[in-house]
């Protein structure tokens, strides 16, 4: 496949949004397309080197239940519903305005808390749901408030300046590089299942696997429980290095949601491991 050519000078063109509409032209709805005008290549939402729309909700955020704590719109949306299935207390963390938080929390019910990032983090696991940057950001801010904490790297760190590969340096991952700037024990999962899908747990029926990267025996159980009480199913992948091969996986289904030639995927898809027997 050729590389997409460059964003076109001017103001960007619109289609169809990862919800299937079109809001008018925003972030959301850039194209890129190829000079013969044959197909078109719908960029997904801000993603980890580019940072969130202005004025878009829980620009940065946390997540925490009895144990955890999340953010962004849609993935905390989608995580805290999993993490409130599986009977567990949230904590929702807003990068500024605790009215979005206060917001959610309200549309979702259950055993919630709110604040702003900067709170005490009440919980042992903390999931930013936020795109990679911002989540270096979040772990400068928290600190030492991480230390011990079991810290869940969703992020695809895509290099969106061409959308060929991922912004991270060669032989590394975005947990491996998170890893080298909080004590927490960062630990990867949820890159491979889409926001929106978290919300029901299951795609055409099939549960959703949560494949998870960690090199710290206990924050890996701590997650496959937390995934595995939400009505997920839990596979381990091996060390924190895996992550690397996560993130190209977690990359595809982007890849696939973002081209208009294949309208049945729209960011509602799931990758899923079939065992033979």
């Amino acid at each position: 496949m050729p590389g997409i050519p460059p964003l076109p000078r001017g103001p960007p063109r619109c289609t169809r949004s990862p919800r299937g509409r079109s809001p008018g032209c925003s972030w959301h709805s850039l194209v890129r397309r190829r000079t013969d005008g044959r197909r078109s290549i719908t960029a997904p939402p801000p993603t980890d080197s580019e940072p969130a729309e202005p004025g878009s909700s829980f620009q940065q955020c946390s997540f925490q239940s009895n144990g955890a704590a999340i953010c962004g719109p849609e993935p905390a949306r989608g995580l805290a519903t999993r993490a409130l299935a599986g009977g567990r207390s949230v904590q929702l963390l807003a990068h500024e305005d605790k009215a979005k938080a206060d917001a959610l929390a309200a549309e979702l019910g259950g055993q919630m808390t709110t604040g702003v990032v900067g709170d005490e983090v009440s919980g042992a696991i903390v999931i930013p749901a936020v795109y990679f940057d911002p989540a270096k950001d979040v772990v400068a801010k928290l600190g030492s408030a991480l230390d011990g904490k079991v810290y869940v790297d969703i992020t695809n760190p895509v290099d969106t300046s061409t959308f060929e590969g991922l912004s991270v340096p060669e032989g590394s991952s975005a947990a491996e590089e998170l890893q080298k700037t909080t004590g927490a024990k960062v630990v990867k999962a949820f890159n491979t299942t889409f926001a929106v899908t978290l919300a029901t747990g299951d795609v055409a029926g099939q549960q959703l696997d949560v494949l998870i990267a960690g090199d710290y025996e206990d924050a890996v159980r701590a997650v496959a429980e937390f995934a595995s009480a939400g009505g997920l199913r839990p596979i381990v992948v091996g060390p924190q290095r895996r992550a690397r091969q996560l993130e190209q996986a977690g990359f595809l289904p982007i890849l696939l949601s973002a081209n208009d030639q294949l309208p049945e995927f729209q960011w509602n898809s799931a990758l899923k491991v079939v065992p033979a027997s």
